[in-house]
């Protein structure tokens, strides 16, 4: 069960990585028509996601390490699920 446990919450690390590295894309490119307030606002926000891209991946890492496999996977993943939260958002909000 170690081998799956291990296999399965570094999956899910490497999506939530993905995950956190696209939002900050997704920041990024609503950057050029934006006010100098607006810029600011945004570069906060990629710089959150960063950190807590990060933090997820790091939290994840040291729960894999402690033989933790299923929590692994849920912190790992957490960047996925703010991801969709974050597009749901946007989407209904225009």
């Amino acid at each position: 069960m170690s081998v799956l446990g291990t296999i399965l919450a570094s999956l899910a690390i490497a999506a939530g990585a993905l995950a956190s590295l696209s939002l900050i894309v997704l920041c990024f490119a609503g950057a050029p028509n934006s006010s100098d307030a607006q810029l600011r606002m945004i570069y906060t926000y990629m710089a959150l996601a960063a950190i807590g891209g990060l933090a997820c991946a790091g939290g994840g890492i040291a729960l894999i390490v402690y033989q933790h496999y299923w929590p692994a996977a849920v912190v790992g993943g957490l960047p996925i699920v703010v991801l969709f939260v974050l597009i749901a958002w946007v989407s209904i909000k225009q």
